[in-house]
């Protein structure tokens, strides 16, 4: 899971583009997925996040998010495998 988060920000921090409603979308239900322990849907909502499916299905609005909160989610992972407990996502989505 953190791979595929790291891999996606490797793509999208030099282009510095807002992320479209389907990337916010996205991401939002593979926090939420990974968060609950559902790790197969979360890595399937980063996939489609970098190879999108044509046409887009209809989704519901999804949450106002950036770039950053993806790289705080990743950066409170690695703080919690340094200090061996579970980090807190209290505001993540």
């Amino acid at each position: 899971m953190e791979r595929a988060l790291v891999q996606l920000v490797k793509q999208y921090v030099p282009t510095d583009t807002p992320l479209s409603a389907w990337e916010r979308h996205c991401l939002s239900s593979a926090l939420l997925f990974e968060r609950y322990g559902y790790f197969d849907k979360a890595l399937k909502r980063i996939n489609e996040v970098l190879e999108p499916p044509f046409p887009l299905p209809s989704f519901p609005a999804p949450p106002q998010m950036t770039l950053h909160v993806v790289i705080t989610r990743l950066l409170l992972g690695h703080a919690a495998l340094r200090t061996g407990g579970a980090a807190s996502t209290a505001g993540a989505p």
